[in-house]
């Protein structure tokens, strides 16, 4: 039988490993959301400037 401290290794390795994916996956669609929102903006009016993406997630 493996040893118990090998299998909680496993385990929070594979945590680790899934949280980290998930922070570059939400860093990747973040600057992709703000490039996104540039664009848009530089096309408008700047006094006419809506809030952006990122300021309704965090808000």
């Amino acid at each position: 039988m493996v040893p118990a401290e090998i299998v909680i290794s496993i385990i929070f390795g594979t945590l680790q490993l899934i949280v980290g994916l998930v922070s570059l996956w939400q860093q990747h669609y973040f600057r992709w959301a703000a490039h996104v929102e540039d664009e848009e903006t530089l096309s408008e009016n700047p006094i006419k400037l809506k809030p952006s993406r990122l300021e309704k997630v965090w808000a």
